[in-house]
């Protein structure tokens, strides 16, 4: 049982090293499943060897900037896949009412909150807009094919889960004068509280 080991970062070790054998299987021969008689092909003259070298250095960078895109795509498939699955189970009007409830509740948030009138506005837009694109989402993906899901449906699901909340707007305090009740004057212009 030594000889096993299945952490992560064992897994991510062997992940790495197998797709840098793929990549340099590209090019060498018997790189990635050598077999047990002829073994991993190894260079024999110095051209080989330099060609080599400079193939797995230019795979470095890419199996660096790559696996974990890999581990992305993987996980997006996995919770799109969920995602998918909940929204089947839910309906149109699950999927809808979930987001207007979700979203009206932000905008209450944002109410009691007190976030100024144009800040209120923005997130009752940004909630509107979320529910139309959470039910466009499911009728296209229903609806369409493979083409109008990557183009229309996958968008509109984006925005619907992803649409940023709007910040509160930064008002400046108000002046002393007007925290005692009194507006100032000040060359000329006065200070409304």
């Amino acid at each position: 049982m030594q000889g096993q080991r299945t952490g992560l970062i064992d897994a991510i070790r062997i992940d790495v090293a197998r797709l840098h054998a793929t990549w340099m299987e590209l090019a060498f021969p018997r790189q990635l499943n050598p077999s047990s008689v002829l073994g991993r092909w190894e260079p024999e003259t110095g051209p080989q060897t330099a060609a080599y070298y400079a193939w797995a250095a230019i795979g470095i960078p890419l199996v660096v900037i790559g696996y974990p895109l890999l581990l992305l795509g993987f996980a997006t498939r996995y919770y799109a896949a969920k995602l998918d699955s909940a929204t089947t189970r839910l309906g149109i009007v699950g999927v809808v009412g979930l987001a207007a409830v979700t979203w009206g509740l932000l905008t209450v948030g944002a109410w009691v909150r007190q976030f100024s009138t144009n800040g209120l506005i923005a997130v009752g837009a940004a909630g509107a807009v979320a529910t139309v694109s959470a039910g466009l989402a499911f009728v296209l993906s229903r609806r369409g094919d493979r083409l109008t899901s990557v183009l229309l449906a996958y968008p509109a699901a984006m925005t619907a889960l992803f649409l940023p909340r709007s910040s509160r707007r930064c008002t400046p305090p108000p002046s002393p004068a007007c925290s005692r009740g009194r507006p100032t004057s000040r060359s000329g212009s006065s200070t409304t509280c």
